[in-house]
Formats: structure tokens, sequence, C-alpha cells
């Protein structure tokens, strides 16, 4: 648990750093294509609110038996 832990802190200190390090010419694309991401963000919503219902319902083999 403590791996997975760090192993996210990393990733998104390395995100952070990334971001703040690029240019404005190069963020440009990105911040051209919100409305896309707004169109699609219910979409993906709806899926990662399926898949945490289908985990709560199976079984889980960390938790234990």
């Amino acid at each position: 648990m403590a791996t997975a832990a760090l192993v996210f802190v990393a990733l998104l200190v390395a995100a952070a750093t990334a971001v703040s390090t690029m240019s404005a010419a190069a963020l440009k694309p990105l911040r051209m294509t919100g409305p896309a991401v707004r169109r699609w963000g219910g979409v993906v919503l709806l899926f990662v609110g399926g898949w945490f219902l289908l985990l709560a319902a199976l079984p889980s083999p960390i938790i234990g038996t």
C-alpha cells in the first residue's frame, strides 16, 4: 500500500513539474480541446462510476475472505 501511495505522489509531482515548466505555446493545443473534454466528461464519469460499482459488488481478493 505504501508503494502505491509513493508512486501516486511521485506521478502527481512529476505531472505538476512538467506542466509548470511548459511554455505557453506548448499548452495552447491543450487549451483548444476544452470543449471536447467537457463533452466526454460525463461519459468518462459514467464509466468510472460503473467500474467502482462493479468493484464494490465483487468479492475482494486483497481484503480477504
